[in-house]
């Protein structure tokens, strides 16, 4: 091999090298941005009625915050946040019966769809869209 060879592969080596190490950065500091994004998200779910549904559905925060599209839990903590049915949720909230009307909600269809995550007719289906699809969800159907 030639010096001029060399030269032009070690460039290459260097290249690849210092292209994985920014892409390594950045995969950091947007994992550290989305954590920051998420555990704001939790805060602000903590304060809503949205909450206390999610955990009357069996779904914990966690799970809610963690596995759905930052865009899509904000968008439905801002229509908890803006909801007209607040007497009809709180209705709901205070009775010990199991909540199977919540047509009233702003949330309702998203939370059936991740109440029904697992349903395997839904989810076999190719015409319908997947309960995360509904959602946006960041798992598979």
């Amino acid at each position: 091999m030639d010096l001029r060879t060399a030269g032009l592969v070690g460039s290459a080596l260097l290249l690849v090298a210092m292209t994985w190490m920014t892409l390594s950065i950045m995969r950091q500091a947007d994992s550290s941005v989305t954590a920051r994004i998420r555990a704001r998200l939790r805060e602000r779910l903590g304060a809503l009625r949205l909450a206390r549904m999610l955990k009357r559905q069996g779904i914990a925060d966690e799970t809610f915050i963690a596995n759905a599209a930052p865009d899509a839990v904000k968008a439905q903590l801002s229509a908890c946040e803006s909801c007209v049915a607040v007497v009809q949720c709180d209705n709901a909230l205070a009775s010990e019966l199991p909540l199977k009307d919540i047509s009233f909600c702003a949330n309702a269809a998203a939370l059936e769809a991740l109440t029904h995550h697992g349903d395997t007719a839904a989810a076999n289906d190719e015409d319908t869209p997947s309960p995360c699809a509904r959602v946006g969800c960041g798992r598979a159907g």
